[in-house]
C-alpha cells in the first residue's frame, strides 16, 4: 500500500473515531447528569445504598467522559496532521492510563465519602473497606501506560527519520 493511501486512510479513520468519541462524551455526560439528578432528588425515596450507587455511577461516568475526551482529541490531532507518533499523543496515552487507574478506585471512594461507610456496606455487603478497587480498570490503565512506551518509541523513530531527511 502506498504511503499516501495509507495516510489518507489513517486520517479518515481517525476522524471517524474522533466523532464517535465526541458522541460518547456527550452520552457519558448525560449519564453522569442523570445519576447526579437521581442522587440529589429528595423525593426519590432512595436509601443510602442507592445513593451510594448513584454517586459511584456519576463519578465513573465523569471519569469515562474524560478518558474518551482525551482519546477523541488525540484522534482528532491524528486526523489533522496524519502523524500518530508524537510526544503529545504519548502524553495523552499516559493521561488515559492514569484516568483508568483513577477509575479503579475513585468511584467507590467518592461514594463512600459522600454517602458514608454504611451505604458502602449496604451496596457491597461482601466487601471490606479495603476492597474499594476495581481490578479491570487497573489492568486497562497499565495497558495504556505500557502502550504509551510503544508510541514513544515510534515518536523517537519518527523524529530520527525526520532529522535524517
Amino acid at each position: 500500500m502506498k504511503k499516501e493511501l495509507l495516510m489518507a486512510k489513517l486520517r479518515k479513520g481517525s476522524l471517524v473515531i474522533a466523532v464517535i468519541c465526541a458522541i460518547a462524551v456527550i452520552c457519558d455526560l448525560y449519564g453522569a447528569g442523570w445519576a447526579a439528578f437521581i442522587c440529589l432528588s429528595e423525593g426519590s425515596g432512595m436509601h443510602s445504598g442507592t445513593q451510594f450507587q448513584a454517586v459511584e455511577i456519576c463519578t465513573a461516568f465523569l471519569i469515562i467522559a474524560g478518558t474518551v475526551l482525551a482519546a477523541g482529541l488525540m484522534f482528532f490531532r491524528i486526523a489533522k496532521n496524519g502523524i500518530p507518533f508524537t510526544k503529545q499523543n504519548v502524553r495523552t496515552l499516559r493521561i488515559i492510563g492514569i484516568l483508568f487507574l483513577l477509575r479503579s478506585i475513585l468511584p467507590r471512594l467518592t461514594g463512600m465519602l459522600i454517602s458514608g461507610y454504611d451505604a458502602f456496606r449496604i451496596s457491597y455487603p461482601n466487601l471490606s473497606a479495603f476492597d474499594i478497587t476495581d481490578a479491570y480498570p487497573i489492568i486497562e490503565g497499565l495497558l495504556f501506560l505500557f502502550i504509551a512506551y510503544f508510541v514513544r518509541y515510534g515518536a523517537m523513530l519518527q523524529q530520527e527519520s525526520d532529522e535524517t531527511l
